[in-house]
């Protein structure tokens, strides 16, 4: 995926005062590779990698910082798919092994989905 955020024109400062915020474009991809365990349920190595593309705008302006100040992150985990009928759960925990002027962590995703 690739994001174009849009301006945010009310957004407040710390100090109480509005500037215009404009965050930079952003490029970040999942993956997943999983095998077959039992009928309908998959389990596997997933992750993510997101990469900052360009820098945020305050009021019109660049935000100002060294050459190579944009975020960068890969991450990797276990997961486990399961599909039946019209019914697909997935579980997923990730690990950022890899974080560059960004938070560092682990994330854990639920998702429930229910075709009808």
């Amino acid at each position: 995926m690739y994001d174009v955020p849009s301006s945010n024109n009310d957004y407040v400062t710390p100090m109480g005062t509005e500037v215009t915020l404009r965050p930079g474009q952003e490029l970040h991809m999942d993956y997943s590779i999983d095998k077959g365990l039992k009928s309908g349920l998959r389990g596997g190595l997933t992750g993510y990698y997101y990469r900052q593309l360009s820098t945020d705008e305050w009021d019109g302006k660049k935000v100002a910082g060294p050459p190579g100040d944009l975020g960068e992150t890969l991450a990797v985990g276990p997961g486990l798919f399961y599909h039946k009928d019209r019914l697909c759960l997935s579980l997923r925990s990730q690990f950022e092994l890899y974080s560059k002027n960004r938070p560092q962590g682990q994330g854990l995703w639920a998702k429930l989905i229910y075709s009808f």
